[in-house]
C-alpha cells in the first residue's frame, strides 16, 4: 500500500508538469485524475482517501468560487439581466437536451447523462454530482473532455485576437506568493465550519454549497477576506482529483475509451449549439468576442485568462458563465431526478410488456 501511495504521489507530480508545461487548463486536477487512473487500473487495488478531506477541500473550492462573486459581476448580472438570463437559459436548455440524447441512446444513466452534460463550471458539477446518484467518473470523463475542447477553441481564438502569454510567472512566486497570514486562517477556520454545518444539516453538496454562498455573501459585506495561496488551491485539487481517479477500474475506464467518439461529437454539437446562441446575443448588441466567451460550455477559468487579456466586457462574460452555473445547481438535481425517475418507469413499462408478450 505504501508503494501504491509512493506511485501515485510521483504520477501526479510528473502528470500535472507535463500539462502544465504544454499550458493545459486545470492541469492540476486533470493530472490528478489521471495519475489517480492509472494507479488504481494498473495496481488493480481498491484505495480510498478519508472522507474529510475531499469535504474539506470542496469547502475550499466553495469559497474560491465565492471569491469570484464580487458586487462588480453582480451588478452586471442586475444590468444586462436580459441578455444574461436568455444565454444562461439557452445554454442549460442545450446540455439538458444533450443529456436526454444520451439517456434514450444508453450511452449514460439519466442522472449522469444530465450532469456530465451541463454546461457549468467543471469541478463543482462534478463534486455535485455524486450527491445526485451520478457516476462521478463519467461525470468527470465528460465534463473534462469538454472542457480541454472549449479552452482549446478559446485559446486559439484569443491567439487570433492578440492575446499575449508573455506574462510568465515564476514557478515559486506562482505556488508561494505572498499571503495575509490572519485571513488565511480565518478563511480555514471558515472553511472548517462549513463543513461542520453541512454534516448537521445534511445539505446535498453541503460543503461546497455553503461555502460558496455563505462565503460570497460575507465576502461582499466585508466580514470575510478570503485568502487562498495557490499551493493550497493546489493541494485541494489533488485530493478532489485522486478521489474522482481511485474509483476507476479496468471495466469503467474501457466504458469511457468507447464511448469517447459520442462524447466528443456531443461536446461538438454543444458547441454549435453555443454559436447560435453567440449569433442572437450579437444581433442583442454584445460584440462577438464577449459573446463567443461568455456563450462558451465549461472552462470558466481559462475563459477568464483569456477576458482579462483582450478587449472584452470580461464583467458580462463571467455575469453569464457563474449566472448559468447557479441555475444548474438550482435545476439540475431537479432535471436530473426527473429524468432519472421517468427512464425508471420507462425500462420497467418495457420490461412488463416484454414479460407479457
Amino acid at each position: 500500500m505504501t508503494l501504491i501511495k509512493l506511485g501515485l504521489f510521483l504520477l501526479t507530480v510528473l502528470f500535472v508538469a507535463i500539462l502544465q508545461l504544454v499550458h493545459l487548463p486545470a492541469a492540476t486536477l486533470i493530472g490528478s485524475i489521471c495519475a489517480a487512473i492509472v494507479v488504481s487500473v494498473v495496481a488493480n487495488a481498491e484505495t480510498k482517501l478519508p472522507k474529510i478531506l475531499f469535504f474539506s477541500a470542496q469547502s475550499i473550492v466553495g469559497c474560491m468560487i465565492a471569491r469570484i462573486f464580487t458586487m462588480t459581476m453582480l451588478a452586471s448580472m442586475v444590468n444586462n439581466w436580459k441578455l444574461v438570463l436568455f444565454s444562461s437559459v439557452s445554454m442549460i436548455i442545450c446540455g439538458f437536451a444533450l443529456g436526454w440524447v444520451m439517456t434514450v441512446r444508453r450511452i449514460f444513466p439519466g442522472s449522469t447523462a444530465v450532469w456530465g452534460s451541463s454546461p457549468g463550471a467543471a469541478t463543482a458539477m462534478v463534486i455535485i454530482s455524486e450527491y445526485y446518484g451520478a457516476d462521478t467518473r463519467m461525470v468527470a470523463f465528460m465534463q473534462y473532455t469538454r472542457v480541454l475542447i472549449v479552452a482549446l477553441a478559446a485559446s486559439i481564438l484569443g491567439m487570433f485576437f492578440g492575446v499575449s502569454h508573455t506574462e510568465n510567472v515564476p514557478l515559486l512566486q506562482y505556488y508561494f506568493p505572498t499571503f495575509d497570514g490572519f485571513n488565511l486562517a480565518v478563511t480555514i477556520a471558515f472553511a472548517a465550519i462549513c463543513v461542520v454545518l453541512a454534516r448537521l444539516t445534511k445539505i446535498s453538496g453541503g460543503p461546497l454549497v455553503i461555502s460558496m454562498f455563505l462565503g460570497a455573501m460575507l465576502n461582499n459585506i466585508g466580514v470575510l477576506s478570503i485568502e487562498l495561496p495557490q499551493w493550497l488551491l493546489t493541494i485541494c485539487y489533488v485530493i478532489i482529483g485522486w478521489n474522482i481517479g481511485l474509483r476507476f477500474t479496468r471495466t469503467i475506464l474501457a466504458h469511457a475509451l468507447h464511448v469517447l467518439p459520442q462524447v466528443l461529437l456531443s461536446v461538438l454539437v454543444l458547441l454549435s449549439l453555443c454559436g447560435i446562441i453567440m449569433l442572437i446575443m450579437v444581433h442583442m448588441g454584445v460584440d462577438p468576442l464577449t459573446a463567443y466567451l461568455a456563450a462558451s460550455p465549461g472552462g470558466a477559468d481559462s475563459v477568464a485568462i483569456i477576458s482579462a487579456s483582450i478587449d472584452v466586457d470580461m464583467a458580462f462574460i463571467m455575469s453569464v458563465q457563474y449566472s448559468r452555473f447557479l441555475l444548474i445547481m438550482i435545476i439540475g438535481p431537479h432535471v436530473a431526478k426527473a429524468m432519472g425517475a421517468y427512464f425508471l418507469k420507462r425500462e420497467a413499462a418495457n420490461s412488463a410488456a416484454a414479460n407479457k408478450s
